[in-house]
């Protein structure tokens, strides 16, 4: 069994590889969870 050799491509190993889904655009490094981010309103939604 020579499977075992070859590395899986892991979609949400490889996040920077994968653009977002949700918004089409490119993922950028280190999000991979929620192309979103509620946590971080964009400049033209933000409250303050």
């Amino acid at each position: 069994m020579t499977d075992h050799t070859t590395p899986i491509p892991d979609l949400p190993a490889d996040p920077t590889r994968d653009p977002a889904p949700d918004t089409g655009e490119p993922a950028p490094p280190g999000h991979r969870d929620s192309p979103q981010q509620p946590h971080d309103a964009p400049p033209d939604k933000d409250p303050v």
